[in-house]
């Protein structure tokens, strides 16, 4: 790990294992790079004490504190929330550009033969439900997300989803696992898998689905335009509901979900217009791991936010 050059500021938050005190910048480092929620290493001013923090953003310090915020690996981030801090390249990538033109012309065509959408102009209700907006593009665990996210919820008569599908219905062909050259694509035996279509069937899905708290969009494979588009698609299905959760389709939840998040919603200074984002940890859905509610140690813990710092163009397609 490395760490960025010393900047005016102390990083908030303390890892689990706490702010412990080091007599000098390079132990508090060593500790820091061990600890996997440790964002960077906070000083006094005159350095007589050195203390790993969780958070990787510098805020003022009255005190004159100072830090070094640590990289989570050896190629920087720009424009997050991941530091030290770089310039974006000074020539921009003319790929990336070309392929940011085209993605916006067919978006734009697109939107312009679509009948129009409206979404419901009333205020949310404030009745605590949920609306679980889901783009899902060939999502084989899109299913058992719903699923899941129904038995795990404390009041499952409180969830609506949204969901706009794009699956494959005939010729299809099927990703093996690989990237770029080594990605392979073998045709697949029959259609994509529904989304809700066995959920609705069954005996613990049906009421949900008749009282209309499961709306799905379907459309192809051949449709689809990207996740943005999906999630502006499916932000139409809303229909006044309280609190509005935009997620994969391939989500897992841990018991109590929709419980806690609405009492982390309701805590922000800002409630009712507040945003809560996270990248998610890994998990699967359709795993049988028990995901038990957090203990009040747990939410006690401050840890940093997760997030993309790079991406990359493919231009291999399959033949």
């Amino acid at each position: 790990h490395t760490y960025g050059s010393r900047t005016d500021g102390f990083l908030p938050g303390c890892p689990a294992a706490g702010c412990v005190a080091w007599p000098s910048l390079e132990a508090a480092k060593a500790v820091c790079s061990q600890w996997s929620d440790c964002g960077g290493v906070t000083a006094s001013r005159e350095g007589g004490w050195f203390e790993p923090r969780a958070r990787r953003v510098p805020l003022p310090s009255p005190a004159g504190e100072v830090s070094w915020v640590r990289t989570t690996n050896d190629e920087q981030c720009y424009g997050g929330l991941r530091g030290p801090w770089t310039q974006p390249p000074s020539q921009p990538n003319e790929a990336a550009l070309a392929v940011s033109r085209a993605y916006t012309a067919v978006v734009d065509a697109a939107l312009a033969e679509t009948p129009a959408l409206t979404r419901p102009r009333r205020p949310p209700r404030e009745d605590g439900t949920i609306f679980v907006s889901i783009g899902a593009h060939r999502d084989p665990l899109c299913g058992a997300t719903v699923r899941r996210a129904f038995a795990r919820a404390a009041r499952p008569e409180r969830l609506s989803f949204g969901i706009v599908q794009h699956n494959c219905e005939r010729a299809c062909l099927n990703v093996t696992g690989g990237f770029g050259a080594t990605r392979r694509y073998p045709p697949q035996l029959g259609a994509d898998e529904d989304c809700v279509s066995a959920f609705c069937a069954s005996p613990e899905g049906e009421p949900h689905c008749a009282s209309g708290r499961v709306r799905i969009l379907r459309l192809g494979e051949e449709e689809a335009l990207g996740p943005i588009y999906s999630r502006f698609l499916a932000s139409h299905l809303w229909r006044g509901e309280t609190f509005f959760l935009q997620i994969d389709g391939h989500t897992d939840f841990r018991a109590g979900w929709d419980s806690a998040l609405v009492q982390m919603a309701r805590r922000t200074p800002s409630f009712p217009r507040s945003v809560l984002s996270n990248y998610p940890p890994e998990g699967s859905p359709a795993s049988a791991a028990a995901w038990p509610r957090p203990t009040d140690a747990e939410e006690r813990v401050e840890r940093p936010a997760g997030g993309l710092c790079s991406y990359s163009y493919e231009n291999v397609l399959p033949a």
